[in-house]
């Protein structure tokens, strides 16, 4: 099924969706002040209810709006599993891990800032590196799933849209910064509640209920309908696990959201984020089921798409039209949350730490908002790569990440640990392990892909795990 505006009516569609979201944060904003803190942590006085919905939301990105029903599709039973629950534990994991950070840097802004303090200049280079990496990341995946959904529907060029989506992500970021990603994150769960609540639950009962999402258990091929398959965990579940765990670690979004809530509450408010997160890529996984019905005759013709393409072939126009609004202001609102992640970064870590230590509050939000822009258009120069697989980019940057889960934790709970030590480890394990996941992903073989990224946990742990049984160690910086 196609559905197609004509280019008059899609300009229209992109400027209603932005000025409801702008006008919505602005709204929610009016006492808003322009300063550094209220920019890049919000006050730190956010509630832990506000917490908890802005972690579920933020965590709710590209890849849990598409990749949860494209696994169902492909994988089946097994495959919703794999992406789902690491996805949830990932959450639950950061919120264990930042109760301890906060009472070791309670007035913090990032993690490199912590990583800076606690472990020297090359680890914190290092860091930066990997999670502006992230960050751009982010982006580029929200500008990709963007792209798949608007460009069969807008009658207009790819590189209009792209132009288009860049300036709403540095409208929303721009405003007010975080707290501008606080407020849209309370849009966005509105949003993506009636994606939830009411489009999916109507798809399922149209498609004829339960038995179409039992008929389509097993995944497109049928075969996939034991949750622990063994061939999808050699091929998908141990890469997804050690990207969305590794993911969460080192996550400046999250961290920054962190930060933000008011002490003694962010451990509660991210286990509740957890719960309400892990509704939503379950119930979208449903759609995905569905898709891989054989008995309904859908025209699957991109599997990243498959819940997309259920909701069309199911829904009149005027709910597909909300669908794809409610799906396009989340997406906004993620792309803004990463910019803002990523500015933080750049003004604390690298601005103010390197280029000018000296600089005014003033100087500080300029460079904030100004490093926004040089960020946007590195993402967008990936985008525009043609083909360009999400559930690749997953992987491929959870490689890289991946080497740096074990030695972050034990560099949060462990005050005597050797910097140099953590510096050997965290490079070695993505020198091993990031070939070998190119490799597997050039040869289309996951298992090779997926030793890859046990390699990047795997050496990095054992090297930081040795040096501290041997007692490797001494601060300030060795």
């Amino acid at each position: 099924m196609t559905f197609q505006l004509n280019p008059t009516i899609s300009l229209i569609f992109l400027g209603s969706l932005t000025l409801i979201t702008v006008g919505l944060i602005l709204l929610l904003s009016k006492k808003y002040k322009n300063n550094l803190d209220n920019f890049l942590v919000s006050g730190r006085n956010i509630s832990g209810v506000t917490g908890a919905f802005s972690v579920a939301v933020t965590w709710v990105w590209a890849p849990a709006l598409l990749v949860s029903s494209q696994q169902a599709f492909e994988k089946g039973l097994p495959g919703a599993f794999w992406f789902i629950i690491p996805n949830t534990l990932a959450l639950i994991l950061i919120g264990t891990l930042i109760s301890k950070l906060k009472k070791r840097m309670p007035k913090g802004f990032t993690l490199p800032q912590f990583i800076k303090e606690n472990l020297g200049k090359k680890n914190h280079i290092l860091y930066i590196s990997i999670i502006l990496l992230v960050q751009i990341y982010s982006i580029i995946i929200h500008l990709t799933a963007i792209l798949l959904i608007l460009s069969p529907l807008l009658n207009i060029s790819k590189t209009s849209i792209m132009i288009i989506l860049a300036m709403i992500f540095l409208l929303l970021a721009s405003i007010r910064g975080i707290r501008s990603s606080f407020f849209s994150d309370w849009v966005k769960f509105i949003f993506i509640f009636i994606i939830v609540l009411f489009i999916v639950p109507l798809t399922i009962y149209l498609s004829g209920g339960l038995s179409s999402i039992l008929g389509g258990i097993g995944g497109t091929s049928g075969k996939f309908t034991n949750i622990f398959d063994w061939s999808v965990f050699l091929t998908f579940g141990i890469a997804i696990s050690i990207s969305l765990l590794s993911g969460a670690t080192i996550d400046q979004q999250l961290w920054q959201r962190a930060f933000s809530i008011k002490e003694g509450k962010e451990k509660k408010a991210f286990y509740i984020g957890a719960i309400l997160f892990f509704l939503i890529p379950l119930l979208l996984s449903l759609l995905g089921f569905i898709a891989a019905n054989k008995t309904l005759n859908l025209s699957i013709l991109n599997s990243q798409l498959a819940g997309y393409d259920v909701i069309l072939n199911y829904l009149p126009n005027v709910l597909i039209l909300i669908f794809i609004s409610s799906l396009m202001i989340s997406l906004f609102a993620a792309g803004a949350s990463a910019l803002c992640a990523a500015s933080s970064v750049f003004t604390i870590d690298i601005y103010s730490t390197y280029i000018n230590s000296k600089a005014s509050e003033k100087k500080k939000l300029f460079v904030g908002r100004s490093s926004m822009i040089l960020i946007l258009l590195l993402g967008m120069m990936i985008a525009f790569i043609p083909n360009i697989q999400i559930v690749y980019l997953v992987l491929l940057i959870g490689s890289i990440r991946g080497a740096l889960l074990i030695p972050t934790i034990v560099a949060i709970y462990k005050e005597k640990i050797s910097s140099k030590y953590f510096f050997i480890s965290s490079v070695l394990g993505i020198l091993f392990g990031l070939p070998l996941f190119i490799l597997g992903t050039i040869v289309k073989n996951p298992i090779l892909s997926s030793i890859g990224a046990l390699l990047s946990v795997g050496i990095s742990s054992i090297i930081i795990l040795i040096s501290l049984k041997l007692k490797k160690y001494s601060n300030k910086y060795g």
